[in-house]
């Protein structure tokens, strides 16, 4: 079993995150770290309780990344970390090739979102293999992730022959 860390950058916990997450991987043990309860310094700002290197490690210990992205607001905690990976490349230079899924549960702004986080997952060396937006697509997502393959959607063909 590979190990799996989920990022929460939901502040407050987001329930659409949570449960798309929950379906996405089922069955299956994770860690949880939220940035809410370990705070990252934005890039050139000094904070006492940064936790950037603690977060940073429980990455390289996993080979799946799932991050959840809440809808709606600017996550700051977010924003924050995502900056300090784009800023720190060279944190993650041994890491070896993980896969990255995001959980983002809304229409909303997602081309930002996915664009920031397709950035940061070069950075981190991972293939962004999902993005998950509502129950098909974490299904679909949870086949990948534990066959390598992408479920084909079922078609039903009717032939008529007047």
């Amino acid at each position: 079993m590979r190990p799996i860390l989920f990022l929460d950058t939901s502040a407050p916990p987001n329930q659409r995150v949570q449960a798309l997450t929950d379906q996405l991987l089922a069955g299956q043990d994770y860690c949880t770290v939220r940035l809410v309860e370990s705070p990252v310094a934005a890039p050139g700002e000094n904070r006492p309780d940064d936790q950037f290197s603690g977060v940073c490690e429980s990455i390289q210990d996993a080979n799946i990344l799932v991050v959840g992205v809440p809808a709606g607001r600017q996550q700051s905690a977010m924003t924050a970390f995502a900056q300090r990976v784009l800023a720190s490349r060279e944190q993650f230079t041994n890491c070896p090739r993980k896969q990255m899924v995001l959980v983002l549960p809304t229409a909303n702004r997602t081309d930002q979102v996915v664009n920031l986080w397709s950035r940061v997952a070069m950075h981190l060396d991972m293939d962004l293999t999902a993005v998950v937006t509502d129950r098909t697509s974490a299904d679909q997502a949870a086949e990948y992730l534990q066959t390598g393959r992408i479920k084909r959607p079922k078609i039903k063909l009717v032939i008529r022959l007047d």
